[in-house]
Parts: C-alpha cells; structure tokens; sequence
C-alpha cells in the first residue's frame, strides 16, 4: 500500500518524475492492478498537493502519475496491467478455460 509518506519522499528527490515512476512500477511488481493503485493514491491526493515545501516539479511529477494511472496520458506513457498468465499449453497448444475434469465422457459439460 502507498502511504502519503511514501508520495511525499518520492516527491522530494532529485527527480521525483522518476522517483513517482518506480514507486508505482514496484507496486506492479507485486501484482497489484492499475486500479488498486490508483484508488490507494486518490484519497491521498489534497493532503499531497497540500505539502509544504512541495515544488512545481514535484506536482508535476505527482499529477502526471494519477494521469498515467487514469489514462489521461498519451499511450506510451500510461500504466496498464500486464497481461494475464499464459495459458497451460499442452504440447504447445493452449488449454480452454475449461479443464478436462469439467467435461462429462460425452462432451459435455458436468456443471
């Protein structure tokens, strides 16, 4: 979870458009989705814009980043999830969504 520290920290360094950059890189590492991070910075965003000492640079690099998160960007410089794991591939040929335990002798499904 990103805290308003954690904003705040990234904000205040030498290049906070690269600081913000890693910080929701790492947290998309994790696993976590655009959205997830998105609404866990939004509550944060009066309270970050609110900073003392906050540079121009900074609210730059802070607002380009909820843009990025929200599509507001051009395409190359949005997040976006990764795709979804590939799919089991037997014999290199992907298997349906439906597993083999789900399908009666007769081919039909046993739901």
């Amino acid at each position: 979870m990103i805290t308003i520290q954690t904003i705040r920290t990234a904000l205040e360094a030498a290049d906070p458009y690269t600081e913000m950059d890693l910080l929701i890189r790492i947290e998309m590492n994790t696993g976590r989705k655009v959205i997830d991070i998105f609404n866990d910075i939004n509550p944060l965003v009066d309270k970050t814009l609110e900073t003392v000492g906050l540079t121009e640079e900074g609210e730059e690099a802070f607002l380009g980043t909820i843009d990025a998160l929200t599509g507001g960007c051009r395409p190359e410089s949005n997040y976006y999830d990764p795709p979804n794991p590939a799919q089991s591939l037997i014999n290199g040929v992907a298997l349906p969504s439906t597993t083999f335990s789900q399908v009666s002798t007769s081919g039909q499904s046993s739901d």
